[in-house]
């Protein structure tokens, strides 16, 4: 859709230029650089997450989207999830048993730090995002939240089955 989005506006600001006078182009292009900046600033306010954009006029932003729409479609975050447990557990001997939603977190993973035990429950750390209500399938504490502009899209939880009762962890698909 963007590729075809962007060829319809550049068409129609070039027909808009073209029939319009010289002091309306002026003003025409004074709004299409204040929208294209608009832009720009959000993929920089939600750098590393720029895949989770909602536009705030039509949806009111990611924090709204988040309860209609999957925000974290492609599991972006779960780099940032991983970072988060590097950072917990800076030395350590041995390896760290981790486990996520989705087995893709395979390709993202340091082999010779971490590893995939059979059974989620049985990780230290499971990463899941709020697609597909990942984080309400392995109950336990959690320890890490990734936002975007207030929105959760991805829970770093450790498993834990005390945690059993905790309306938090309901999922149709636990």
């Amino acid at each position: 859709m963007f590729p075809l989005l962007s060829v319809l506006a550049v068409w129609g600001s070039h027909e808009f230029f073209r029939i319009n006078r010289k002091m309306l182009r002026f003003a025409s292009a004074g709004l299409v650089g204040l929208l294209l900046l608009a832009g720009l600033l959000n993929i920089i306010r939600l750098h590393p997450n720029q895949v989770v954009y909602f536009n705030w006029l039509v949806v009111g932003g990611i924090e709204k989207a988040a309860t209609r729409y999957e925000t974290d479609y492609w599991r972006n975050s779960y780099k940032q999830g991983l970072s988060w447990v590097d950072q917990q557990e800076p030395v350590r001997v041995g390896k760290i048993a981790i486990a996520a939603g989705n087995g893709n977190i395979r390709w993202m993973i340091d082999r010779d730090r971490y590893e995939m035990p059979r059974l989620p429950d049985e990780a230290e750390y499971y990463l899941g995002t709020t697609r597909f209500d990942e984080c309400k399938v392995i109950p336990g504490r959690i320890a890490h939240t990734v936002k975007v502009d207030g929105a959760p899209i991805m829970y770093v939880i450790q498993p834990d089955s005390s945690y059993n009762d905790d309306p938090f962890f309901d999922s149709p698909f636990r």
